[in-house]
């Protein structure tokens, strides 16, 4: 058990230029399945795509095996650009293979964004099928780079058009893609599950996992950036009991580069089971009561409230 050992525990503050990991981008060759897609693209030749992308249960190394080239991601854009009605589907696969620091990842959140005006219910349904996404509404045209006028003009048109989606099951989606682009969210608390993992690590992979919005993050690089990106005003650690301390330290450590100071990070301990979890200190051990275990970032805001 860790616990007493936690006021031992600093956070060093600091940042860090993040590395990249190889990808497809830079090489010649990549999945066949993105070069059958675009030479006839059509939801017939995407779904072998959609399948293995999604057979990967979030494990990076292997989407990022399935990543397409430099120029298969061009060629994508332009069949967004162009309407083509699988692409966008395309696309929300295409960005989940591509790690945080591709160059061409930027240019298809820009294309993937144009569909907040050309259909917003159907980005919704996407957002939901793939999973919420900030960059796909805020990363706006290069036109727009230094025109002020033009961003919020832009902004107040994708606001608009999404609040004209009245569909009841896509409300959630709606409300979240509004607030962000508000500048506000529905929480501002991050909420990262850490666990053992119970697999053997594959090659770069490290012997835990870091948990962010549904997503298992299993190389150091992936959990930095994810916890860099959206960052919060405050990170909740959930952390399962039996992590060992140097696995926290590791992981604080790569809060403070993300750029979470250390009266900005909560830890809470949970077991197995997930039924309850405990908010714990790094310098202090209150008695506290066991909480439910819940991964929602707006209850956990409404716990952090008052303490």
């Amino acid at each position: 058990m860790w616990r007493p050992a936690l006021a031992v525990v600093g956070i060093a503050i600091g940042h860090l230029s993040f590395a990249t990991h190889a990808w497809a981008g830079d090489a010649e060759a990549s999945w066949s399945g993105w070069a059958q897609y675009l030479e006839s693209p059509s939801q017939a030749t995407l779904a072998p795509v959609v399948e293995a992308v999604r057979g990967c249960h979030s494990a990076l190394p292997c989407r990022e095996s399935l990543a397409p080239s430099s120029p298969q991601v061009s060629q994508l854009i332009r069949l967004i650009a162009s309407g083509t009605d699988s692409a966008f589907e395309a696309g929300f696969a295409a960005k989940t293979t591509m790690p945080f620091a591709a160059g061409d990842l930027e240019d298809l959140y820009r294309a993937l964004g144009e569909l907040a005006q050309r259909d917003p219910a159907k980005l919704l349904r996407l957002t939901r099928a793939w999973g919420r996404d900030p960059d796909v509404l805020t990363m706006l045209p290069l036109e727009t780079v230094d025109d002020f006028s033009a961003k919020d003009r832009l902004v107040a048109a994708r606001i608009a058009a999404l609040k004209r989606v009245t569909d009841s099951d896509l409300r959630a989606e709606r409300d979240w893609s509004i607030a962000v682009l508000e500048g506000r969210t529905p929480s501002d608390v991050v909420v990262a599950v850490v666990e053992t993992r119970s697999d053997l690590p594959g090659p770069g992979e490290a012997d835990f996992s870091v948990s962010l919005a549904g997503t298992k993050l299993v190389t150091t690089l992936d959990m930095l950036n994810g916890l860099s990106r959206p960052r919060g005003r405050r990170l909740a650690l959930l952390v399962r009991d039996g992590v060992p301390i140097g696995t926290l330290t590791e992981v604080l450590s790569m809060a403070s580069k993300a750029g979470y100071s250390g009266d900005e990070v909560s830890i809470f301990l949970f077991p197995a089971d997930r039924r309850t979890m405990q908010q714990i200190s790094l310098v202090e051990f209150p008695s506290l009561s066991n909480l439910a275990f819940t991964t929602d970032p707006r209850e956990i805001a409404e716990t952090l409230k008052d303490r």
